[in-house]
């Protein structure tokens, strides 16, 4: 999953997520609210978020809403915080099963 630019054709720098990542860390979520709570928590704008994706405004903060009650997150500093969380315990069980296989990706 990947913010898209269609003047260039490439991904946007700034968000590069491997394909699965986003269902594994973030379950409860539909795939298009992980995908907007995982570029809002990265600093995007709502406004940014809506231009690549080709929605409203309203579309994304409704995505945002709905990420926040499923997440039990009262604001969006907790959801950020959450899907951070989520993220760094990901990478670092990802590390621990490379360290101990081997350096093989499991």
């Amino acid at each position: 999953m990947a913010i898209h630019d269609s003047t260039t054709g490439n991904h946007a720098p700034w968000f590069n997520m491997s394909c699965g990542i986003a269902q594994k860390i973030l379950p409860e979520l539909s795939e298009r609210e992980a995908e907007i709570s995982i570029l809002y928590s990265s600093g995007v704008d709502v406004r940014s978020i809506s231009h690549f994706l080709f929605i409203s405004d309203r579309t994304v903060n409704n995505h945002l809403a709905n990420a926040k009650q499923k997440l039990d997150s009262r604001n969006v500093a907790e959801l950020r915080s959450s899907i951070l969380l989520r993220f760094l315990v990901c990478q670092i069980t990802n590390q621990n099963y490379s360290a101990r296989d081997g350096g093989k990706n499991v």
